[in-house]
């Protein structure tokens, strides 16, 4: 990745991001120190009556009105849409240095009423959960501009609160009353309700299908928040139940999910508005980790409540009560034991991504290399246990030290190692 100039812009920053590399700060050469988007920057790009104001769903894309076929020096070049949900309007930007605004106080064709979710596509299409209005709001992109083309779903949905697209262009609208999924053709054609019966209050969306390009596993489901922000579900692309976990099947404190998004890993990401950190779940819904914490430090948040993901990537945008935020997907080693069993020493540890992984056996001060167990391997994500058979002239030694280096093979790549070290007797 080359550079990006986002939505939300915004001062310099370091490197990494707060306390673990689950997420990251790009480097500086990518996006010369854009990051964080803030409201005292908003008002010198708009004016000084602009304001975030109850910020809500985000979508980004690479719009194929703005590619140049002619190289590939500008893929990761996004247009990033954030539902500014309190005013009504879309802010977006239409350039790469410059913001535009669509809504109730722009002459707008239609007025919104307290809008949450938004998806687009490369071709321009923008959809917008026009939750007030019990809608969806369908715009179109000409590469500069936003401008209406139709509502959806006016006589069918109640309380729209999210949108995701699939590779065809379907949309897939959750609707909170009803609670039910609803999927309308790319026309706005209503087409079917999916979850009926197996969903409670469904709030963020996302899917993957066959025909997704950016996607590691072949595979095609559903991912929604439900029952009251407390749960996450998988669901077939006709609705049967494949998997779900609460929140207090892995989480001490009361939790407000609200937006969802898939990676290229199909791995989700989850805002948590209440703990103000983002969950991070495998594409079978293993818990992998938590990233955040309250605070304006990098790597912290303020009820985040949007997230997007391009897949392609791995740029990652989270909207908050005050702003927006950007990072790449990156890798951390959690929660590392070392345990030694009769000849055998058990390392575990949990990898919050598909990593390159080295694990080394060091003396006491780390500086002598005794073995290798694990030299430069990809490990999937989860918790992995790494067995060293110590050999007979080690044994007894004393104390050693257990270094365990990740790398992404993805986002991040190339400009991160994550590394922990334990020391343990033998």
């Amino acid at each position: 990745m080359r550079r990006l100039v986002f939505l939300f812009l915004l001062f310099p920053v370091f490197l990494f991001a707060g306390d673990g590399t689950t997420l990251v700060v790009p480097p500086f050469e990518h996006c010369w120190g854009v990051h964080k988007g803030t409201e005292e920057k908003l008002k010198l790009l708009l004016g000084k009556d602009k304001s975030f104001n109850d910020p809500q769903g985000l979508s980004c894309v690479k719009l194929f009105a703005w590619d140049d076929t002619t190289t590939d020096e500008d893929d990761d070049e996004l247009t990033v849409y954030g539902v500014n949900s309190g005013n009504n309007e879309i802010i977006y930007n239409n350039s790469m240095h410059s913001l535009g605004i669509w809504g109730n106080r722009y002459g707008s064709e239609v007025k919104m009423s307290s809008p949450k979710g938004i998806a687009a596509d490369p071709e321009g299409n923008v959809y917008i959960a026009d939750c007030g209005a019990h809608r969806v709001v369908y715009l179109v992109n000409d590469g500069k501009d936003l401008h209406f083309v139709n509502t959806i779903g006016d006589d069918i949905l109640s309380a729209p609160f999210d949108i995701a697209l699939d590779s065809r262009g379907f949309l897939y609208v959750t609707d909170t009353v009803k609670s039910a999924i609803f999927k309308f053709s790319p026309d706005g054609e209503f087409v079917t309700a999916i979850g009926e019966g197996v969903l409670w209050s469904p709030k963020g969306i996302d899917v993957v299908d066959m025909g997704e390009k950016w996607r590691y596993y072949n595979e095609e489901f559903i991912a929604v928040v439900d029952s009251f922000s407390m749960r996450v579900v998988r669901l077939s692309m006709d609705g049967r139940l494949e998997g779900r976990v609460s929140s207090s099947d892995y989480f001490a404190s009361p939790v407000e999910f609200n937006y969802l998004a898939l990676d290229y890993m199909n791995d989700i990401w989850v805002t948590d508005r209440v703990n103000h950190i983002i969950h991070k779940f495998d594409h079978h819904l293993s818990f992998l980790t938590v990233f955040g914490g309250y605070g304006t430090k990098n790597g912290q948040f303020v009820e985040p409540r949007g997230i997007c993901i391009w897949r392609r990537y791995g740029q990652t945008f989270v909207s908050e009560r005050i702003g927006a935020q950007y990072f790449w997907i990156g890798t951390d080693i959690k929660d590392l034991s070392v345990k030694r069993d009769g000849d055998e020493l058990r390392i575990s540890y949990t990898l919050t991504e598909r990593s390159l992984v080295t694990v080394e056996i060091l003396d006491r001060k780390g500086k002598k290399r005794l073995d290798t167990p694990i030299n430069k391997t990809v490990l999937k994500a989860g918790r992995r246990t790494t067995v060293w058979r110590i050999p007979r002239e080690h044994l007894g030694r004393g104390v050693i030290l257990v270094r365990i280096t990740a790398e992404p093979r993805y986002s991040s790549k190339g400009h991160l190692v994550s590394t922990r070290e334990k020391k343990a007797k033998i």
